[in-house]
């Protein structure tokens, strides 16, 4: 026991060991060469490609407010059970990303079936509180740096479905500090348990990764499509016969997406296709017109905005007769409309 005293003592005028072999402070899930080939590849093979990478991000990003670490009573080798509690995920870095596609050459009948995302070499660093529980005494020895490590993680996209996961760890599938000094010990027994940690630490990480993956049914959406059915936006706006034009009726008649990926508790949609009908100045004229939402985000907890990309509405897939009739009063009216649709989206969510 003198030798662990020693040790106990050392600790003191520490309290932070890092071992890591990937890690950056300024930290983003992709780096700008990958999501160029990510961005190359939603253009050139698949527009899912873009929603993909969006989830596949989520996933791993959300992860990270999980905890890893298990509760664990075990007491063993001369009474001492070293302890690495409240461990977290704080980023995953990969060094490389390959883009896959089931059919070589794009169409407009692809439907991005079997289109796949593989990182490859991936490096989960983590961070939790390392310390020793005896029989008699509890010492924490405050943050302790460890990383799990991985070949590859592979995401492959599935019709109208959610996403297959597949994966494989590194020849070693985590690392952490061996040198640091309370692994002294004269039998290696603290880095035995520390190995055993970081094995449950490693199968907890996936299984809360593949949880993600996992969809529940799609009740709020659609529920949140069939009030787009029920209600109508109705604007003040300029009166009948006013020079300035306005929209101020507004029904969203149909909404069609011929692919999309769901995860846990989010709907990554690359295009939606939105058809209205519009009365502009109160005038009950039958008018139609039709919008495209690319990589949209429905959020299931209606406790969080929906997510759009924030396209200039020039670039916009659009159209309606008011673009001919009214040019000069256009671009504010398509304003009014998308803004429209995406607050009702919102809205929509908590209506019954």
């Amino acid at each position: 026991m003198s030798i662990i005293k020693n040790i106990l003592l050392f600790l003191i005028l520490s309290c932070k060991f890092i071992n890591v072999s990937l890690y950056d402070k300024e930290f983003s899930f992709y780096d700008k060469s990958q999501r160029d080939i990510i961005d190359k590849a939603c253009k050139e093979k698949n527009i899912i490609f873009c929603s993909l990478a969006s989830a596949i991000e989520d996933i791993f990003t959300s992860v990270q407010k999980d905890e890893l670490s298990l509760k664990k009573e075990d007491y063993y080798f001369n009474n001492i059970s070293l302890q690495y509690s409240n461990v977290f995920p704080l980023d995953i870095l990969c060094k490389n990303i390959e883009v896959t596609s089931s059919k070589p050459n794009s169409s407009l009948l692809d439907d991005g079936t079997g289109s796949e995302i593989i990182l490859h070499n991936c490096s989960v660093l983590l961070e939790g509180h390392i310390s020793y529980k005896t029989d008699y005494s509890f010492v924490d020895f405050g943050s302790f740096l460890s990383e799990l490590k991985y070949k590859y993680f592979k995401f492959t996209y599935l019709q109208k479905k959610t996403l297959l996961l597949e994966y494989k760890n590194d020849v070693k599938k985590y690392n952490y500090n061996e040198k640091a000094p309370f692994f002294a010990s004269e039998t290696g027994s603290m880095i035995m348990q520390m190995d055993s940690l970081m094995e449950s630490i490693s199968n907890t990480y996936y299984q809360k990764i593949i949880e993600k993956t996992y969809p529940e049914y799609l009740n709020t959406l659609i529920n949140t499509l069939s009030n787009f059915d029920k209600n109508f936006s109705y604007r003040k706006g300029p009166k009948l016969f006013d020079k300035e034009k306005d929209v101020t009726y507004i029904y969203y008649k149909e909404f069609k997406y011929d692919k999309y990926i769901y995860i846990k508790n989010k709907i990554f949609f690359p295009s939606m296709n939105v058809s209205f009908e519009y009365a502009l100045n109160h005038n009950i004229t039958f008018n139609e017109g039709y919008f495209v939402v690319k990589n949209f985000i429905f959020q299931e907890d209606v406790d969080l905005e929906n997510i759009f990309d924030n396209n200039e509405i020039d670039s916009i897939n659009k159209k309606a007769d008011f673009d001919e009739h009214y040019p000069e009063y256009s671009k504010n009216i398509w304003i009014t409309i998308i803004n429209d649709f995406k607050n009702k989206f919102n809205i929509y969510r908590t209506s019954a």
